[in-house]
């Protein structure tokens, strides 16, 4: 396995992501430093080295609008004289601008004889609708004193952008100030209409009216307004949930704590998920567990961002108990001493790049659990919300109650986990519990000791703002300790913390815009590259303000809560954040970070840029390139065995590469494979009809043959392995001289799959070991070419020795891979058991359920089939039946052609049970089996039925068609199979030519290696 490689059918004549190049330097005008091209501040002595011509800086924030117009100004201008309507309108407009000053707004403009104010710029207030709506009743009440003219008012809240917010020049657009100016226009005169957004905020202090819906133009909706009466002067600026509990912390931190010791008392995994909205204190609560003395602590935070891999939470909380941070062999096995895995677990974790999740998962795992064998550990994963259902998948197998083991596992997540996640934590040592808000009380004692030096009036009002959130309290008395408390207070958790963000200083408010783009953990080195200098100073200055905080990895920062990046990232401009996605994506491309990470990025610059309609040759390059990065990351997923993941980044670049792309020809075959057993079988043959009928319209014949040897597989109705075999055939004539090996590789998947099903094991076999060459020059997953090799291995005339070294050289090759290695681990069994070395096979099978177990497998039909097959050749027929009945239910349901092999080995074990009834409900079916192993396996159960049912003569029929079907191939077993029970039907009925049948079964036998199959024919002879 290799480092990162692209697929030429996927990327080949594709543009690639931008590339930053520097064309210029910017000379400081204080010191004459030259300073790279993106430099706005200078890096030697930080002056602003901005060109004068540079526009004002633009955020996106939420604000109250409000507009005042004069009624019937027309008739004014009738009514008097110039000079008189001059001084008059003088008056009204200081009349209506005082109170807008006074309450905290700021006049934005004079429109004819409108006036136009905003409560949120230049500074954002808790109150500010509050605000508005008090200035809005003054300035009714002034006009109307007047006595000459009249006004109407409206008022809204929304988001705008601001454009020169802080720098006392403002313009403000968006959709809030449409609305506020529809509100004015519908008001009667005299009077203030309030919008829905801004009445919600303030119903707890204003009094009014609804008034009907209002039809307003260029709106798809009638907009919802009250005519606003009066104001509770004394009413606090944010509206206080008294309906809800609340409760404190130390019964959650108790439970939590029980259940640990639970855990350490029965020395059986628990699962316990908290609960709770942004910000009411889960970080918390789990950073209280990583103080305990008599545990492990490991931690893994999931991120809202695309990773190279989905198990980068789990990976980082494996990464924190090796000392360093670093997977060596040496490091492992300290954690795990006398475990036989330990290069295994090593090799996987420390080339995570080039470990599929599975693998990765098993790895971590089984690290975790050897830690948890000799000890108390507890892991915790924050926000889980985020997670891959990879991620969760190993986490629910990581907590699984039937493994001894002393481990904790506790997860955070929001509310909205629970409908994704419907079955999570239901089943036995779990506990789930959402936190709710603190009281007065508790938020008080909160803040004692996180701001023991705010004065107790700053105290209450931050109790009284914060609701219960002890995010909200935390960051309102970090906000009043760092500014004057007179700007007011922030009026919902967003607001809350824009604030403090606004109020940095244009240095560091950049760094947070750009490191708020990375994502919650960012590198410093991409905010260096993206803002042209050092930021060092600048992270320093925001760790102090505790907005920033160090991870444990080299060259990482985080901000210190998830709230806190999406609340920087909501006020960039979406332009901008467009701008910086892109520049984002070069940086990590030139770091040679996954295709996914890439492919993130530009798919949301492409998105953002969409949805200010930017329709232009730019957008297009880019959401091809987004496109073609997750189809490249889609497809690489697939080749480390994770389909899940494959077909969700490939359903996304589908959504994104343009319809004459040739990517999206070759990620429409690339999602068919992923999907084999995810996608509904109409969807698969969708995607290859379309795939396979661009492909031949482009030009890309290789990937064309590809998606028709695929479609094969997903013909309707039953599967013509004659028909598909002589196409597969057709195709690979081609496909050996275009030079795809991917593509040769599906050819000779299906040729040998086809082949062994028609009893040609040994061409079979010669197809799987050409596929699987075909993959190893490819660098793609194996596991097809593995699965079908070894099912050859045991079906074809190689015998039982040779097999065995096959497989010892494969295991030799592959075996550090779990999900390779349980392949290989199941035949080597049943080889073991046909060389007749029990012991041996029934220990290495023992091996293989418990990696499957690890693997976190959810059917286990592989595992069943080998098992099956084993207990049927050793006799152990009441064994047999318990796991038969189940394992023929699941393959019915799911149509598998094996169905009617495992309905024969029930007939044969409930023959030889003497379970007349139930040897016939068994066979139910069974004449109308077709193909070559079903064929011959449902003759020779009929045969043993009627044999033991009375009519020797239609036994005997069945018994020679078996014989016959199974010698039109070169099964080794299934024709020594067929001519025993030939054998044996003959010798009941006292024909001599049993014994010739049980010969040639023993020779058969021989042949394979299989010494008791060989005692049982030889037993017929005497």
């Amino acid at each position: 396995m290799g480092g990162k490689t692209t697929h030429p059918t996927l990327l080949e004549g594709f543009p690639q992501p931008p590339q930053r190049r520097l064309t210029r330097v910017i000379t400081c005008p204080r010191c004459a430093f030259e300073n790279p091209e993106q430099s706005r501040f200078c890096n030697a002595c930080g002056a602003s080295v901005a060109a004068e011509s540079e526009p004002a800086r633009e955020v996106r924030k939420t604000v109250t609008v409000l507009f005042c117009d004069v009624v019937g100004s027309t008739q004014l201008g009738e009514r008097f004289d110039p000079e008189i309507l001059r001084d008059l309108m003088a008056r009204f407009y200081a009349a209506i601008r005082e109170p807008v000053e006074r309450h905290g707004g700021t006049v934005e403009k004079v429109i004819g004889d409108a006036l136009v104010a905003v409560f949120g710029i230049p500074t954002v207030h808790e109150d500010d609708a509050l605000r508005a709506l008090r200035a809005a009743l003054e300035m009714r009440d002034a006009v109307a004193g007047m006595g000459e003219i009249q006004a109407r008012i409206g008022v809204n809240t929304g988001d705008v952008l601001a454009t020169g917010a802080t720098q006392g020049d403002s313009l403000v657009v968006g959709d809030a100030v449409n609305v506020a100016a529809r509100l004015e226009q519908a008001a009667a005169p005299g009077t203030v209409l309030v919008g829905e957004a801004t009445w919600a905020l303030v119903a707890h202090a204003a009094h009014g009216h609804q008034v009907e819906p209002l039809a307003a133009k260029g709106k798809s909706e009638p907009l919802a307004a009250w005519v606003l009466e009066s104001v509770d002067p004394l009413a606090p600026g944010h509206r206080r949930r008294l309906d809800l509990p609340m409760v404190g912390r130390a019964t959650e931190l108790g439970l939590v704590r029980l259940t640990a010791d639970r855990t350490a008392q029965l020395r059986r995994p628990h699962l316990v998920t908290m609960l709770g909205q942004p910000g009411i204190g889960k970080s918390r609560l789990v950073s209280e567990l990583q103080h305990a003395e008599e545990a492990t602590t490991l931690a893994g935070h999931c991120r809202a961002t695309a990773s190279a891999s989905p198990l980068e939470p789990l990976l980082e909380a494996a990464r924190a108990a090796i000392p360093d941070g670093r997977f060596t062999e040496p490091a492992v096995a300290a954690l795990m001493p006398g475990d036989p895995e330990v290069a295994s677990v090593t090799a996987c974790l420390a080339d995570a790049d080039n470990a599929g999740a599975v693998d990765l998962s098993w790895a971590a795992s089984r690290l975790v659990g050897a830690m948890a064998d000799m000890g108390m550990v507890v892991i915790l994963f924050e926000d889980v919300h985020w997670a891959e259902d990879a991620l969760l998948d190993a986490i629910e197998h990581l907590a699984d109650r039937r493994r001894r083991r002393s481990l904790l596992v506790v997860c955070t997540a929001r509310p909205e986990f629970v409908e994704r996640r419907t079955g999570w934590g239901a089943g036995a040592n779990t506990l789930s519990f959402a936190l709710e808000r603190l009281n007065d009380a508790e938020t008080r004692h909160l803040l004692l000791r996180a701001s023991p030096g705010l004065p107790a009036d700053h105290a209450d009002r931050v109790v009284a703002a914060a609701e219960g959130n002890p995010l909200f309290a935390e960051h309102l008395a970090a906000l009043i300790a760092d500014h004057d408390p007179s700007v007011g207070l922030p009026r919902s958790i967003q607001v809350l913390l824009s604030a403090r963000l606004e109020a940095l200083p244009e240095p560091e408010r950049e760094v947070v815009s750009v490191a708020a783009v990375a994502g919650r953990e960012f590198p410093v080195a991409a905010v260096e590259a993206l803002t042209g200098r050092d930021v060092q100073a600048e992270l320093g200055r925001l760790a102090q303000h505790e907005l920033v905080v160090r991870t444990g990895r080299h060259g990482r920062r985080q901000f210190a809560h998830t709230l806190l990046q999406e609340a920087a990232y909501g006020l960039i401009p979406k332009q901008r954040r467009a701008e910086l996605h892109t520049q984002m994506a070069g940086w990590l491309d030139d770091q040679q970070a996954s295709d996914a990470a890439v492919g993130d990025h530009l798919d949301r610059a492409y998105r953002l840029r969409a949805e200010l309609g930017l329709a232009d040759e730019t957008t297009a390059a880019i959401r091809e390139q987004a496109g073609t990065r997750l189809a490249t990351a889609g497809r690489r997923a697939d080749a480390m065995g994770e389909p899940a993941r494959a077909s969700l980044l490939l359903e996304r670049a589908l959504e994104l590469l343009p319809d004459r792309s040739p990517v999206r020809a070759a990620a429409m075959v690339e999602l068919a494979a992923a999907g084999w057993n995810l996608l509904p079988g109409s969807e698969r043959r969708r995607l290859l009809d379309e795939g396979a009928n661009r492909a031949a319209q482009l030009g890309m014949r290789a990937l064309e043959l590809r998606a028709r040897v695929l479609r094969l597989g997903t013909s309707e109705g039953p599967y013509d392995d004659r028909r598909a075999l002589d196409e597969t055939n057709a195709a690979l004539h081609e496909l050996e001289t275009l030079g795809d090996q991917r593509a040769l590789a599906a050819a000779l998947c299906t040729r040998a799959e086809s082949e062994c099903n028609l009893g040609q094991a040994a061409d079979g076999l010669a197809s799987a070991r050409r596929a699987l060459d075909a993959l190893r020059s490819s660098g793609d997953d194996a596991v097809w070419a593995l699965a079908i090799l070894g099912d050859t291995l045991i079906d074809s005339p190689v015998p039982v020795p040779e097999a065995e070294d096959v497989l010892s050289e494969l295991m030799d090759e592959f075996g550090v891979r779990p999900t390779f290695r349980f392949e290989l681990l199941r035949w080597q069994a049943a080889l073991a058991q046909l060389g007749g070395d029990d012991n041996r096979a029934w220990r290495l099978l023992d091996t293989a359920r418990g990696l499957d177990r690890d693997l976190g497998r959810r059917t286990g039909l592989y595992l069943t089939r080998t098992e099956a097959l084993m207990l049927r050749r050793a006799g152990r027929y009441e064994e047999l039946r318990g796991i038969l009945l189940p394992y023929i239910a699941e393959l019915e349901r799911l149509e598998r052609p094996e169905a009617p092999v495992a309905r024969s080995a029930l007939v044969e074990l409930e023959v030889r049970l003497e379970n007349l009834d139930a040897a016939r409900a068994a066979a139910a079916g069974l004449e109308d089996a077709d193909g070559y192993e079903p064929l011959t396996r449902s003759r020779m159960a009929l045969a043993e039925l009627h044999l033991f049912d009375g009519r020797p003569e239609r036994a005997l029929a069945c018994a020679r068609d078996a014989a016959s079907v199974a010698a039109s191939g070169d099964w080794l077993l299934l024709n020594a199979d067929a001519r025993l029970t030939l054998g044996r039907v003959l010798t009941a009925a006292g024909d001599p030519a049993a014994g010739e049948q049980a010969r040639s079964a023993a020779e058969l036998y021989a042949a394979k290696g299989y010494a008791a199959g060989v005692a049982e024919a030889e037993s017929l002879l005497r």
